[in-house]
């Protein structure tokens, strides 16, 4: 964290970057990154593609005034990111040649950053932003308390997570005793579906399958399904905890093609499984419990493929017992 902050404090002109797809942690956390670094005086910028944020979190950017980008930017600071790589930017955007400053909590995260604070131990990267505001005097104000609570608590399903402690419990708290609008949070994350993201998650429903083996369960939506409900590729986002709902499913995947050819792969495990290895074997990513890819070919190949890599991959793993 002390490198983190000398890093801040030599920085003029910091750009603010996220990960592609970015959920609610990963924009919280960089909507209060940028406009608290531009209330110590910095002239912070963002870099966060408006047509990138799906429907259901527009809210979090409508909460404040985010930054637009920063000319000749001195410092990058990449938060929830585990990979340069996966950094949401217009393809045109080139970064510039500057030092990288990487805040993350991800297990898979390849330390890309000439300063690198990653935590794997932390619930959520907006955890880390909480404590790391806190130790540099920071004062939050109520909206930004509510940003990082909407990425606290999707990052650990409502608090449900194992990787939910006492230190995840206590920024939640202070959060909420700085104003944090966690009923009206929760609504905005469960209850406000848009009527394409209910007509998306009935074909969700629809396509669930589970392996003969009873460990493995999975779903899908097409290129073709997603447009005929009126959904876009941005809409996908946590439809993996269809088939994770299941009692005695290990391993959950939801595979959606935003493309023809180009299909996007959620993982997410049970039992303290670990699953980056098994997304690693297949090109992807991500944390311990909570995985991704993104794979060329058909659908059917593709879930052919990490069907049998995952029912494989149970039969290897020593699984906990409840």
């Amino acid at each position: 964290m002390q490198e983190v902050l000398k890093a801040f404090e030599d920085s003029h002109r910091p750009l603010v970057c996220g990960h592609v797809k970015p959920d609610p942690d990963c924009i919280g956390s960089m909507l209060v990154m940028s406009t608290a670094l531009r209330g110590m005086g910095k002239a912070a910028g963002l870099l966060l593609p408006e047509n990138t944020v799906g429907r259901r979190y527009h809210f979090m950017p409508e909460m404040v005034n985010p930054p637009g980008l920063v000319n000749e930017p001195d410092l990058i600071v990449t938060l929830d990111t585990a990979m340069l790589k996966r950094i949401n930017k217009p393809k045109e955007y080139h970064l510039p040649d500057v030092p990288i400053c990487n805040i993350d909590h991800h297990l898979g995260n390849e330390r890309f950053g000439r300063f690198n604070w990653v935590d794997t131990a932390a619930a959520s990267t907006c955890q880390m932003v909480f404590f790391l505001l806190r130790e540099m005097g920071i004062t939050l104000t109520a909206e930004q308390a509510t940003l990082l609570y909407a990425g606290l608590h999707t990052d650990t399903c409502g608090f449900s997570l194992s990787s939910t402690d006492y230190t995840t419990l206590t920024a939640g708290a202070e959060l909420a005793r700085g104003g944090a609008k966690i009923g009206w949070v929760c609504q905005k994350l469960h209850r406000s579906l848009h009527l394409n993201e209910f007509k998306l998650m009935r074909v969700v429903y629809d396509n669930m399958q589970i392996s003969p083996c009873g460990r493995f369960a999975w779903s899908t939506v097409t290129y073709q399904e997603l447009n005929a409900v009126g959904a876009e590729p941005r809409d996908i986002d946590d439809q993996v905890a269809v088939p994770r709902s299941i009692g005695g499913i290990k391993i959950a995947a939801f595979f959606s093609e935003s493309k023809s050819g180009v299909i996007r792969i959620n993982l997410r495990a049970e039992d303290d499984i670990n699953i980056l290895p098994l997304a690693r074997s297949f090109g992807g990513g991500g944390h311990a419990q909570a995985a991704g890819a993104i794979m060329e070919g058909s659908l059917e190949q593709v879930v052919d493929r990490v069907k049998q890599l995952s029912i494989a991959y149970l039969d290897k793993v020593k699984e906990k017992v409840v």
